[in-house]
């Protein structure tokens, strides 16, 4: 278990509850904590953009009620510039998570 940034995608301790890179938020998740995360979070220091944070939410929510119940794989189709409609259309028609992002990245 631990909390990934909805942002950078850094998976954390769970003690950590927000994202000491860019200052998105974390959320629960059934994975491993990124083994170098401290470093992770270091490396580059950006300022959260509130609107861009938003916007992933909203594309994450929107594939969500497409079907996509694969966090991770909602998490990085979020945060990139991919066709949404063609994402939540193809969640629709039953296509595999991992297939679905070897298709869209």
């Amino acid at each position: 278990m631990c909390n990934r940034c909805s942002l950078c995608g850094i998976s954390y301790p769970t003690h950590i509850l927000k994202c000491r890179k860019c200052g998105g938020s974390l959320s629960s998740i059934q994975a491993a904590v990124d083994s170098d995360w401290d470093e992770q979070s270091r490396d580059t220091v950006f300022v959260a953009d509130p609107e861009r944070e938003r916007l992933i939410t909203w594309r994450a929510s929107c594939l969500y009620d497409a079907g996509l119940r694969d966090l991770e794989a909602a998490t990085l189709l979020s945060g990139t510039d991919i066709d949404l409609h063609k994402a939540c259309d193809m969640v629709r028609a039953g296509c595999d998570p991992k297939l679905l992002l070897e298709i869209l990245l």
